[in-house]
């Protein structure tokens, strides 16, 4: 880590510096020789390593006890931005997969029930892979029929309401999801951005 002075920023608390300094050193020593030629391979490798040296536990809260196996209390949006800033730094896949990781909790960290929190949240923090939802509620979901491609390929159309004032009246959202079942008990997807259009705003 070349310039630490933003380390030195009042919004940030003892925990910080600490945090960054250990999670650069970790990417120095660990993302010089990530095989880019394999990158789901390369992802699962990435999300495990993480996991493995405790840095997966800053995108869980810690829950009653530490039983939801995060670092803190709650999560914390400095550390998710340092963590992020620093492994995008030093490894593009390393960032991706440490967000996905976030991504696919998000959701169940913040307004989920306790049961679920307890189910899926240390999991997260233990290495075990999520796949993100990314349909935000509520919504009205449409699926089309599946396009013809070398793998199974899904058109959804998403719309929303304004239910507060300030909101989008109207709202629509389209992705593509690509799923493969090449393991008997696991099927990969993909999620890709097309178009997000607000209507009118009130």
């Amino acid at each position: 880590m070349t310039d630490t002075t933003w380390l030195d920023w009042p919004f940030f608390d003892e925990r910080h510096p600490d945090f960054a300094r250990a999670l650069d050193a970790w990417c120095e020593a660990n993302l010089s020789h990530i095989d880019h030629s394999d990158t789901d391979q390369a992802c699962r490798d990435l999300v495990r390593a993480l996991g493995d040296a405790g840095f997966l536990q800053v995108v869980v809260p810690s829950g009653p006890n530490g039983q939801w196996g995060g670092r803190w209390p709650e999560i914390d949006s400095r550390a998710v931005c340092i963590a992020r800033e620093t492994l995008a730094r030093h490894e593009g896949l390393a960032d991706f997969a440490f967000a996905m990781q976030g991504l696919g909790s998000g959701a169940i960290s913040i307004a989920g029930s306790d049961a679920l929190r307890l189910k899926y949240l240390p999991r997260v923090a233990r290495v075990m892979p999520l796949r993100p939802s990314p349909c935000p509620n509520p919504m009205r979901v449409r699926m089309s029929q599946p396009c013809r491609a070398r793998l199974p390929l899904t058109v959804i159309t998403t719309s929303s309401m304004a239910r507060k004032p300030g909101f989008p009246t109207a709202a629509s959202l389209i992705f593509t999801v690509c799923s493969s079942v090449r393991a008997k008990h696991r099927a990969h997807a993909a999620y890709r951005l097309l178009w997000l259009m607000p209507t009118r705003r009130v």
